[in-house]
């Protein structure tokens, strides 16, 4: 059991200033101290006009300056690109009702 810390850095939800004949929400939130890694990540989904739907995630991350944090990188870093798209895939079957 780990207990990770984050704040969220901001929310926006359908907004439409964004980008014109687009409604755009998106997430931000980085990790605290005491998390194992330090950094951000920002989910954004935009539904396009024609009813396309883009779903954008950024993520930046390194170890964190504790001891644990630097003997858990080089195994959670190894992983973060196997999460990112089975995320990408589970969102893709949600969208696609699969």
């Amino acid at each position: 059991f780990v207990v990770n810390p984050i704040h969220a850095v901001y929310e926006m939800r359908d907004c439409r200033r964004t980008i014109p004949n687009n409604i755009v929400s998106s997430a931000s939130y980085a990790t605290l101290d005491g998390h194992l890694l330090a950094g951000e990540e920002r989910v954004s989904v935009i539904l396009r006009g024609n009813d396309a739907v883009d779903v954008e995630i950024v993520s930046f991350s390194r170890s964190a300056p504790s001891i644990n944090g630097r003997i858990v990188w080089p195994f959670i870093g190894r992983m973060q690109k196997q999460f990112f798209l089975k995320e990408m895939e589970h969102l893709s079957r949600i969208a696609t009702c699969k």
